[in-house]
């Protein structure tokens, strides 16, 4: 993937890992950099969880994801939009 800055990086385990430590680490190229660092709030044996739950949805179909309409969960439903 390509990274903000330059260069590329597999968005393997360890990127995945550095990810959510290290969130600014390495940014992917378009992508804004929000994400909060959670570097000592998340025990290993949770970030292995998260790792594996990844891999498992990697494969699901492109199609079978709905894009996100900008709406915040739980709010009103956005104009133009039925529920």
């Amino acid at each position: 993937m390509p990274l903000e800055g330059g260069g590329e990086r597999i968005a393997d385990e360890a990127y995945i890992t550095e990810s959510i430590m290290d969130p600014l680490a390495a940014v992917h190229r378009g992508f804004p950099r929000v994400m909060p660092s959670y570097l000592g709030q998340v025990p290993p044996p949770d970030i292995a969880a998260i790792i594996e739950l990844i891999k498992s949805i990697r494969d699901v179909p492109r199609g079978l994801v709905v894009p996100w309409d900008g709406g915040v969960p739980g709010s009103a439903t956005p104009e133009g939009v039925t529920p």
